[in-house]
């Protein structure tokens, strides 16, 4: 078999020399005699104690000389571990990366043999930053065929397993996102249904009489009434001004974050059996307040040009399913 070694490992060590006549006698009967060769460099790194980094290379050589691709693989993988391949660690690689695409094609009707091989070659596509890649992408279509089946299962635990191991692979990031996108979405279903189990309707009513809030169904109602003074000599709620309605809007709505607050912190503490945060009450806050339902309460109100005394409303109507999706994210992240 024809060596493809890179001829600067040759050029490395005719100048960097070795300690030993074994490797140099090896080094010259290396294609024509290949076992013999073995045998010589196997004898020096046994005199060494295993201290031969010479010796890996050498023996790689030899070994795919040999037609021993899985030895010369083992050796190159030795090299790379030794303090003295710093300097050549991409030179190894890539030429391991050669020997496994090899074995992969030697391994290709062994589905557990040719799956170690391929992540290794995939893993030194990463480390190599290659430019083009094949290994990563057969190790998407094996995970991807077992995400599959592990969705079609239901196994939530196995496809967020499946999802993270595809993340870690050196694929374009869209690629990667769609596992995980699908992994997230069982594991926030499968929170929501578990999260609908705790909270039955005697908890939920209960908690509606603790905090004021109206639960309809599947649904909080946080309702704020303010009733609006006369124009302050500061200037502050002065119908004529253009941040009027804003400034009804923030007096009115902004109070019903502590009510929020406060629920989110017993919900979440409920859901999660563990001490109330604030947290996902932000979030759901931050969510929802664009969509608050705000205005005056009467027809009245609207047409009066002072707008003193009458009331302004605010309102959110929060599903229980978006509080938890919030308790969700916030434990996630």
């Amino acid at each position: 078999m024809a060596s493809v070694f890179p001829l600067f490992f040759l050029i490395l060590f005719i100048f960097a020399g070795c300690s030993g006549d074994r490797v140099m006698e090896a080094r010259k009967i290396l294609k024509k005699e290949p076992a013999r060769a073995v045998q010589l460099l196997l004898e020096e790194e046994k005199e060494k104690k295993g201290d031969c980094y010479e010796c890996q290379i050498y023996l790689a050589m030899a070994y795919e000389e040999s037609g021993d691709l899985d030895s010369s693989a083992t050796r190159l993988e030795n090299a790379a571990s030794y303090e003295q391949s710093k300097g050549q660690i991409r030179v190894i690689n890539e030429k391991l990366l050669g020997i496994y695409k090899s074995l992969y094609a030697k391994y290709e009707g062994d589905g557990v043999r040719s799956f170690e091989v391929i992540k290794k070659a995939a893993a030194l596509e990463k480390a190599l930053l290659k430019p083009e890649v094949w290994a990563n992408k057969i190790v998407l279509s094996r995970l991807e065929r077992d995400f599959n089946e592990l969705r079609a299962k239901g196994d939530i635990e196995g496809v967020s397993a499946a999802a993270a191991e595809i993340n870690s692979l050196y694929l374009e990031k869209e690629v990667k996102l769609k596992y995980l996108k699908e992994a997230d979405r069982m594991n926030l279903e499968k929170f929501r249904e578990d999260s609908l189990g705790i909270l039955d309707e005697p908890y939920l009513k209960s908690l509606g009489e603790k905090h004021g809030v109206a639960i309809v169904g599947r649904n909080m109602i946080f309702r704020n009434l303010f009733k609006i003074p006369r124009k302050g000599e500061d200037g502050k709620f002065d119908p004529e001004k253009d941040e009027f309605e804003l400034e009804l809007r923030l007096v009115t709505c902004y109070p019903l974050f502590k009510k929020i607050k406060e629920l989110m912190g017993e919900l979440s503490s409920k859901i999660t059996n563990s001490a109330p945060e604030d947290a996902p009450s932000i979030y759901l806050f931050n969510a929802v307040w664009r969509s608050a339902t705000a205005g005056y309460e009467t027809e009245a109100a609207f047409k009066s040009p002072s707008k003193a005394g009458f009331n302004y409303i605010c309102q959110f109507r929060i599903p229980l399913s978006d509080a938890i999706e919030q308790i969700y994210l916030f434990k996630k992240f």
